[in-house]
């Protein structure tokens, strides 16, 4: 094209639309945060390690983009710490027992993201929720003992966000379960239990297992471990689909087996712990719900052959000859 000796201008008229197309949606970023997150959690998501991998990926490239060009969007914020989780929980944690303290909070960044959010928006309920999921990540930590164990890295400021949460949303079921969460965790169950028992809040699955719970007998002098309780339901993780913390508690008990027998036979008429070998310092035992409360398997071969399905608590003595 010849343009001779005079200059030329062109003007490219882009619709809305078309401008709009170049930041990434929020609605597609949440979809893709929603599907690493369900990948998370279910076996089921039937997505393979690199096609897990590529998403997350992409979904952190699409957010960066949406906040370089929105800084300020709450959502887009919120969006931001959810992928930082997810990538935080992909990369493998090594501690060594020389690490006697708790490792230090890795989400800086992200609370900084949505304290920004509440600036903007200072009762926004997912923003308060998300903090509140970040203090209660539990982290890796060795006990005074030398165990290693997991601990939340600020449960008090975990509670007092999910609490707010709960006040600014209080008909979000997701939000009154964190807090109940964060309350066992706290070795506060009878508040966790009015929190998922508040009008409104529905029969949930938390609820009902908190109210079990609750319900099982106990002598006066036994002593509830937190650690030990934490321990045994990471043991048995893989045998229970939801809630492992709320569905094991440990206790250490000043007294025999046989003691214990005595101190249950006063409620149930022959109760006895079950065992392969008389001896056993030990032993197992099945109470399934009834109608009428508890009511004890009879025999082993009941309990071996499927007396524990159903609704009930299973409960596990064991003798501790030394303990420390």
């Amino acid at each position: 094209m010849r343009i001779g000796k005079y200059g030329v201008i062109v003007l490219l008229l882009l619709s809305a639309a078309a401008c709009a197309a170049r930041i990434p949606s929020i609605e597609s970023i949440e979809e893709s945060v929603v599907k690493l997150e369900d990948a998370m959690t279910t076996a089921a998501s039937g997505m393979t390690y690199e096609e897990f991998e590529d998403e997350l990926k992409s979904a952190r490239k699409r957010v960066d983009r949406h906040l370089e060009r929105v800084p300020d969007d709450v959502q887009a914020l919120i969006l931001s710490v959810r992928v930082a989780i997810i990538e935080e929980l992909m990369e493998p944690v090594v501690l060594s027992p020389a690490d006697d303290e708790k490792m230090e909070d890795p989400y800086a960044d992200e609370h900084a993201d949505l304290d920004r959010a509440l600036i903007v928006d200072p009762e926004n309920a997912a923003a308060h929720y998300w903090k509140a999921r970040l203090y209660g990540l539990q982290v890796p930590s060795v006990s005074e003992t030398g165990r290693y164990i997991t601990e939340a890295v600020d449960l008090d400021a975990a509670i007092e966000h999910a609490g707010t949460a709960v006040e600014l949303a209080p008909a979000k079921l997701k939000y009154r379960e964190a807090l109940a969460l964060y309350l066992v965790d706290a070795e506060r169950r009878e508040e966790a239990t009015e929190v998922m028992n508040a009008e409104g809040a529905g029969r949930t699955l938390i609820a009902q297992l908190l109210s079990d719970m609750e319900g099982v007998p106990l002598p006066d002098s036994a002593l509830y471990s937190k650690i030990d309780s934490g321990w045994f339901a990471d043991m048995n993780t893989g045998g229970v689909e939801n809630y492992p913390q709320l569905r094991v508690k440990a206790f250490a008990l000043p007294m025999t087996p046989d003691e214990l027998e005595a101190f249950y036979g006063e409620l149930w008429e022959g109760f006895a712990l079950l065992r392969k070998d008389p001896a056993e310092p030990g032993g197992v035992q099945f109470l399934a719900f009834t109608d009428d409360g508890f009511e004890p398997v009879a025999t082993l071969e009941k309990f071996q052959e499927g007396g524990t399905e159903g609704h009930g608590i299973v409960l596990v003595v064991r003798a501790v000859p030394e303990p420390t």
